[in-house]
This record gives C-alpha cells, structure tokens and sequence, in this order.
C-alpha cells in the first residue's frame, strides 16, 4: 500500500476522532502515517473541525531514563 500526503475531508477527520484503535492501524485504514493520525487527535492540525464527542488519545511514549 502506498502512503500519499492527502487532504482529509471534515467526515473523514471526525471518523478519526472518534476511533479508539491504535494509530498505527488507524493510518493504515486512512492511507496516511501515524504521525498525521497523531497531530488529528491531539488538535495540532484539522482544528477548524467541530467535534463533539470524546476523543481517544494514545499518551506519547515515555522517554527512556537511559536516553538523556
């Protein structure tokens, strides 16, 4: 599968809003990265969208202690 940079319709940015699945799963199913799914969910981008519902928000990962 290729993986294109696409514009999301208003529809499209809600079903991702409201997905509770993993993100990686979630740009499988979109054709897009999971970082795109990322920065949807957490408002960085698409914020103009009205959504009303609970959005389900992976946390970022931790950083590892060793990695300073």
């Amino acid at each position: 599968m290729s993986v294109k940079r696409r514009v999301f319709t208003p529809d499209e940015v809600r079903s991702i809003l409201a997905d509770a699945r993993p993100y990686r799963e979630i740009a499988a199913a979109h054709g897009t990265w999971t970082h795109v799914v990322a920065a949807i969910k957490w408002r960085r981008t698409y914020r103009h969208v009205a959504f009303d519902g609970v959005i389900v928000r992976h946390p970022p990962r931790k950083k590892s202690r060793l990695t300073i």
